[in-house]
């Protein structure tokens, strides 16, 4: 079955004790920023915003630039018998999911009115073309531009920590 909106559960596994990664963790957090829209990061920049409370935190990779469908970061760290086990859980913001809901829901019902229509009223089945492009591409560039981003946040927090990935599951958890 292909899901409409990506998520991922994603374990790191690092020698690093648990001070350690907290450490690391809190030297490459910043507070969220108010929106704004650069071309190129500003100089001393850290990796990701967001907050880093006990083990647990809440974080987004900044990048340069705009894009909707970065994963929101939400997980934790706990030690483990050979350093620190990290648990992640990589979903788009609630925001762009409601606004890509409501796209795909539109275009899906002018996608069953046309067909109604060719099928009741003998309209051209080729007028169903331009709605079938757009249910795609919407759910086209959910796909590209999270995939995109997840690959750059696991990336950046693994070379971060020194870890490695124990598990990266597709994740039906809303």
């Amino acid at each position: 079955m292909i899901k409409i909106i990506p998520s991922d559960h994603i374990e790191i596994s690092t020698s690093l004790s648990k001070t350690e990664v907290n450490k690391k963790l809190q030297k490459n957090i910043q507070a969220k920023r108010a929106f704004e829209f650069r071309l190129t990061p500003p100089k001393n920049q850290k990796f990701f915003e967001g907050k880093l409370e006990g083990n647990n935190f809440q974080i987004q990779r900044i990048i340069s630039g705009r894009n909707s469908f970065v994963p929101q970061i939400k997980g934790s760290f706990k030690e483990s018998v050979t350093g620190t086990k990290i648990t992640m859980d990589l979903k788009i913001h609630g925001f762009v999911i409601a606004f890509m809901a409501l796209w795909l829901s539109g275009v899906g019902l002018a996608l069953l009115g046309i067909l109604y229509g060719v099928i009741t009223q003998g309209i051209d089945p080729l007028l169903a073309i331009g709605p079938m492009i757009m249910f795609a591409f919407g759910i086209g560039l959910v796909h590209f531009g999270y995939k995109l981003e997840k690959e750059k946040s696991i990336s950046v927090l693994k070379k971060l920590v020194e870890g490695q990935i124990l598990n990266n599951t597709f994740s039906n958890k809303t």
